[in-house]
């Protein structure tokens, strides 16, 4: 049997459970049924249902290949005496054996699949509120992030429990997010803030009546998504926990105090040739899908016991009670929230907008030297309305040119900067 499953590496990560973690009997079954000989490196934590995934790095020369290696690994884990399931991943692609036939998906079909099972199968995790309180507030250092946290857990209809984890539905999680987010902000920060960009494209999409959100990886900071990496060991939520299935699309804006700045015109606003959109927060506009707050900046190498990043880091990181794990199902997302504090003059505003079926077009960018990908949403499905245009200190446009290209009338002004360079 040894021979038939040779394949190097084994199993590599748990991939999804279905059930709660003390019906594990004891032994562990895998070690029961000679499992742990057979795969060495497997990882699985153990439910009333189990999904693993198993990487074939050496991969099968046929499909009847393939079903005689996965044959071999349904056969073990039915010895175990578990109603246990997997994945088995080639060249990209996820095949499942029920015993009789190989069925294949893609990773984001099988992603989506589980992140909808998870947020109906999920249980309350009411019981669980008590305790995470006990833990967070007993940490001096995280006072006032542990109070935002235990006013969202109030009445502990919001907090879920799945396997050995405790999370937030969606809009509960984006809401404690955004307060936490917005501590070091003034409250009326999100209703007004401003834009910087090139003339061509502000007019071309008030003309056009429609505007562009970037993959964030068309970011222009370098540092882009790396911040958490780099400066907390922070836990990655598992992809099955995790809402990966979705995308998320970002623009993004400065604090209306910005709006006649050198340092926006230089760096955003095409060296002071292009116009700044003042737009006001619509309070009505609400949803799980658009998210806006400002960015978080960070010092480089400076570990602080009181900042929003140790206090996430040790949240995700302390066992709650009867080893249950606190998580984020949108984590992937919230690392597009925190810069280092090179960038802090920006005080920057990013609007998320998450989509389960993005309709996406792409273009080539000079700046990142490589394919981009955006959506378009129209002016209506925007979560702010446009005041006002504010034209650069060097545009070449006049007010009257502008004025006459908007098919809506929108109030516009001229920078208040004279002698620009």
């Amino acid at each position: 049997m040894k021979k038939e499953v040779e394949l190097k590496d084994h199993i590599v990560r748990q991939f999804a459970e279905y059930a709660d973690i003390e019906v594990c009997p004891e032994p562990n079954p895998f070690h029961v049924c000679g499992m742990s000989a057979l795969f060495p490196d497997i990882t699985v934590e153990f439910g009333g249902e189990v999904f693993a995934i198993i990487e074939l790095k050496v991969s099968p020369t046929s499909m009847d290949e393939l079903k005689e290696r996965l044959k071999v690994y349904f056969d073990v884990f039915n010895k175990a005496g578990k109603n246990l399931s997997f994945y088995a991943v080639v060249n990209g692609l996820y095949y499942y054996y029920d015993g009789k036939k190989i069925r294949s998906n893609k990773e984001s079909v099988v992603l989506e699949r589980l992140s909808r099972s998870i947020a109906k199968t999920a249980k309350s995790g009411s019981e669980y509120v008590k305790p995470i309180e006990n833990v967070v507030t007993g940490k001096k250092e995280w006072g006032r992030y542990a109070e935002v946290l235990v006013h969202h857990l109030k009445t502990g209809k919001n907090l879920k429990r799945h396997g050995r984890y405790l999370f937030l539905g969606r809009k509960a999680e984006m809401a404690l997010m955004q307060d936490l987010l917005m501590l070091e902000k003034n409250t009326n920060a999100l209703n007004s803030f401003c834009r910087f960009s090139s003339t061509k494209t502000v007019l071309t999409s008030l003309y056009n009546q429609s505007f562009r959100l970037y993959a964030p990886e068309a970011m222009n900071d370098e540092y882009e998504t790396k911040v958490i990496q780099d400066y907390h060991a922070l836990r990655e939520t598992p992809k099955y926990i995790s809402e990966y299935a979705n995308k998320g699309y970002v623009m993004c804006f400065t604090e209306k105090e910005r709006m006649d700045k050198l340092f926006n015109w230089h760096m955003y606003g095409d060296q002071g040739k292009g116009i700044c959109m003042n737009v006001k927060r619509k309070q009505d506009f609400s949803n799980e899908k658009d998210f806006i707050a400002p960015v978080v900046y960070i010092k480089k190498g400076k570990n602080d016991k009181d900042s929003l990043l140790s206090f996430l880091d040790g949240l995700m990181s302390i066992e709650i009670a009867d080893g249950l794990m606190f998580t984020f199902r949108l984590w992937h997302y919230w690392k597009y929230f925190f810069k280092y504090d090179f960038y802090k003059e920006e005080n920057e505003i990013r609007w998320l907008h998450i989509s389960p079926s993005p309709k996406e077009k792409t273009e080539w960018s000079d700046f990142t030297q490589s394919v981009v990908h955006y959506i378009e949403k129209d002016i209506d499905q925007l979560p702010f309305t446009i005041t006002h245009l504010t034209l650069g200190p060097k545009c070449s446009c006049t007010k009257a040119v502008v004025a006459k290209l908007l098919s809506e009338p929108i109030k516009v002004e001229k920078s208040q900067i004279v002698g620009y360079r």
